[in-house]
């Protein structure tokens, strides 16, 4: 099934901390994957990196973005 929307390898397309992204924890990190406390600077990078602060090993990320496509020519 192909997405009714722009497939990118290494971006999510989700808003931090709405419906698709889902996450309400504590402040994790900033936009550059900082760790930080601040609620003010907590933001997403929308990278995998970003979205494994928030949802820690084993649990299932619900990243927007779509890997193995940057392997597809």
């Amino acid at each position: 099934i192909i997405p009714a929307r722009t497939i990118l390898a290494d971006v999510c397309q989700w808003q931090y901390r709405g419906v698709g992204c889902g996450y309400d924890g504590p402040p994790v990190a900033d936009e550059r994957d900082n760790p930080t406390t601040d609620p003010a600077k907590d933001k997403c990078s929308h990278r995998r990196t970003g979205c494994r602060f928030r949802y820690p090993r084993p649990e299932p990320m619900p990243i927007s973005s779509f890997p193995g496509s940057q392997k597809v020519s």
